[in-house]
């Protein structure tokens, strides 16, 4: 899910044996907390400041990179699978697009809209709530193409 390589040779052997590809269920997630835990509900300010300045860069860089920039490449590099989905001729002679083909479905979370936990979700929330936006901007520039692309929020 990270290696920008392996998700671009994966589309490609899928390619070399399918003609296209229906649904693209594209559900990563990880969270990393901060390395100080803290009730961020009662903390103190200096004890929720020493938690959240606890992160790890690298933390926040994992986060991001599964939780959100992994969908983005995952959905560019199947895209052109997904619109020949949209464009196969179904048998009563309808478009695979009239019948829902071609469409990506993204996960997020419904910590992305709102943090409403004792524990600090700052990283994950903040990378879903990214793939909630990383959806309407792939939605827009997919549709031309009649590839729709949603995302879910389990937990809402």
């Amino acid at each position: 899910m990270t290696n920008k390589d392996a998700i671009a040779e994966l589309a490609r052997s899928l390619s070399d044996r399918e003609h296209h590809l229906d649904v693209l269920i594209s559900n990563a997630g990880i969270r990393r907390d901060p390395v100080v835990p803290c009730d961020v509900l009662s903390a103190s300010m200096p004890e929720l400041q020493s938690s959240m300045w606890s992160s790890r860069h690298s933390d926040w860089a994992d986060t991001f990179c599964v939780n959100t920039t992994a969908h983005y490449f995952l959905s560019v590099a199947f895209l052109p699978l997904l619109a020949a989905a949209s464009q196969v001729v179904l048998e009563d002679g309808r478009m695979g697009k009239d019948d829902g083909r071609g469409a990506i479905v993204m996960t997020s979370s419904c910590a992305s809209m709102h943090n409403a936990t004792n524990v600090d979700l700052t990283s994950y929330a903040t990378s879903k709530a990214a793939t909630d936006h990383l959806v309407k901007l792939l939605a827009a520039k997919f549709s031309r193409f009649h590839v729709r692309v949603v995302g879910i929020n389990p937990g809402c």
